[in-house]
């Protein structure tokens, strides 16, 4: 009896397996035949966003297309000059122009109004918004990476071994690679 459910096991171990690999087949032809990538930056003005979008822009190959994302709260009393939505959205138009053809880069520039950032992000890259029949999003594809810094604006946490909580929601609820830098 032992031997025959070690002979069942192993044949269903064999099995698995089997279908592990054909899954593998089909997911690299599926990369291999898209050719490109849709690489999403994450930004919101600080220094290490600036770093993200260099990483990105240094991850992209030839075809890929960059998005760079914002998602802001407009307030021109309290952020300084160069946070502001139009000056960031500017400043990477020019900097992407300068680089890559227009068709191969996207700016999603999103008025959060009141909400988090990190639900915004949440709510704009839902696998099921991408779906046959699914409601869709503002991004023009679905991304195949996501790269944002470890901590934002309000600067590295106290713990060095910390992330800033938008990277840290990032890497648990979102269905995409992610890269933080």
């Amino acid at each position: 009896i032992i031997a025959a459910i070690m002979a069942h096991w192993l044949e269903q171990i064999a099995l698995e397996k089997d279908e592990y690999h054909k899954e593998c087949l089909n997911v690299g032809q599926e990369i291999s035949s898209k050719g490109a990538n849709f690489l999403m930056c994450c930004v919101d003005g600080s220094s290490q966003s600036d770093i993200a979008f260099q990483s990105a822009m240094n991850l992209r190959k030839k075809f890929d297309h960059v998005n760079v994302f914002h998602a802001y709260i407009d307030k021109p009393d309290l952020q300084p000059a160069s946070w502001r939505p139009k000056s960031l959205e500017s400043k990477f138009e020019v900097e992407l122009t300068g680089r890559i053809p227009k068709s191969l880069f996207s700016l999603t520039f999103v008025d959060r109004s009141g909400d988090t950032v990190n639900n915004v992000l949440e709510q704009v890259v839902d696998p099921v918004a991408f779906q046959p029949g699914g409601e869709g999003t503002i991004l023009p594809a679905r991304p195949d990476f996501i790269i944002m810094g470890h901590h934002g604006r309000k600067g590295p946490k106290e713990r060095k071994a910390s992330i800033g909580s938008t990277a840290d929601r990032a890497l648990r609820n979102l269905h995409y690679p992610c890269m933080i830098v």
